[in-house]
């Protein structure tokens, strides 16, 4: 895996370390499956208890799923016999011509596993991030394949998910799944930066809707870089699986500083600033959008993992100090639990580590539970599913 590293340092050290005119009253909205005023939805057929209708029509009418249908495959790959890679795993490749392509150009793709699961994980990548103060992001899609690691690995029998489906997203655009620009930076002798991560994850989600549309439960779960893009594009997920019991799990991606002006105009991610919620024009954070979200998904679960002095994330709040980092997770997630207790829950370790989806997976515990128990007690929607912070 190669990161671009050019630094400039501005007056503030920004240092992005995250993991190194229709008329639709009657119609689908454009390919989300989501029906606008066309009253109540027919009750599914298979058995299972339908869910809480979602109203995503603000993100809708802001292009969320603006790319979802844009690019085809340029090519496809089968994977087998490489270690460390589930074998079977299936590689779709893009031309970077059709959109999809990694922040300095490399080609990007997307791999995917067919188990024959009814359920499906979407799993994100996690590895930094491209601003003009610092930039320091992974350059290529990596690896080809399904990892065997943590949540990745079919092959270990207390993995939760591990008969699961699997569609993973390799991480490359520099913009934590969320951009839609083209930046031109006159101080970058690199050149224009393409943050394209909105397309990357429309063109992986397509994959996804071709091979799995059935899908009864999915689980988006993404680890640093890879947890902010689970922010983004939850909603997005939800539109395209209306009926699925959707569970979220955020590793070490809490939305942190990704709201500032400066970093919304040079990725383009303001279509995540719905007009009607005033408080997400104007934080720093993403964790008004997250309370926004779940308002306006009431079958959504949440999930987030972190440790109190996360060494990675704990930079990127313009600090190195711990007091003020325990007091910003604390006060930003302290808000969100409060106002979803039942639908979002925390997981916070004592320490500085940084991830736990792929290391640490059995071994980060608290009160002798691990991160992939109490993964599994979420999608369970089991009593169990408590908050565990040390």
């Amino acid at each position: 895996m190669r990161c671009s590293s050019a630094t400039r340092l501005g007056p503030l050290a920004l240092v992005l370390l995250l993991g190194c005119g229709e008329d639709e009253a009657e119609t689908p909205d454009r390919r989300s499956g989501v029906t606008r005023d066309a009253g109540p939805d027919p009750q599914p057929d298979s058995g299972r208890a339908p869910q809480p209708a979602a109203d995503l029509d603000e993100l809708l009418d802001l292009g969320i799923d603006e790319f979802l249908g844009a690019a085809q495959p340029s090519g496809s790959e089968m994977i087998s016999g490489v270690s460390g890679i589930a074998d079977g795993s299936l590689v779709y490749d893009f031309d970077p011509g059709d959109g999809p392509v990694c922040f300095r150009g490399a080609p990007f793709h997307v791999s995917m596993l067919d188990q024959g699961s009814k359920n499906l994980l979407i799993y994100l990548q996690g590895g930094g991030a491209c601003l003009s103060l610092i930039c320091q992001a992974t350059l290529e899609a990596s690896p080809r394949g399904v990892p065997l690691r943590g949540v990745l690995d079919v092959t270990d029998p207390d993995n939760p998910v591990a008969e699961w489906n699997v569609l993973y997203v390799p991480y490359c655009d520099g913009s934590v799944f969320s951009g839609d620009n083209d930046f031109e930076d006159p101080s970058d002798a690199q050149g224009v930066r393409l943050h394209h991560g909105q397309r990357n994850f429309s063109a992986a989600l397509d994959r996804a809707l071709e091979h799995f549309p059935d899908a009864e439960k999915v689980l988006l779960a993404g680890s640093s870089a890879g947890g902010w893009g689970t922010v983004y594009h939850r909603a997005l997920v939800r539109s395209q699986y209306p009926d699925a019991e959707l569970t979220v799990m955020n590793d070490a991606g809490i939305g942190f500083s990704t709201n500032l002006n400066l970093v919304v105009g040079e990725w383009g991610s303001q279509r995540y600033r719905p007009p009607s919620c005033a408080a997400c024009q104007t934080h720093a954070h993403m964790t008004e959008f997250v309370r926004y979200v779940l308002e306006h998904d009431p079958g959504t679960v949440v999930g987030d993992f972190s440790s109190w002095e996360d060494s990675v994330i704990m930079r990127f709040t313009f600090s190195t100090d711990p007091a003020a980092f325990r007091m910003l997770l604390a006060a930003e997630t302290d808000a969100t639990a409060a106002a979803f207790p039942d639908r979002y829950k925390r997981f916070i370790v004592e320490g500085s580590a940084h991830t736990s989806l792929q290391t640490g997976f059995h071994d980060t515990q608290i009160d002798g539970v691990s991160i992939a128990q109490w993964l599994g007690l979420m999608i369970a929607r089991d009593p169990g599913w408590v908050e565990l912070i040390e």
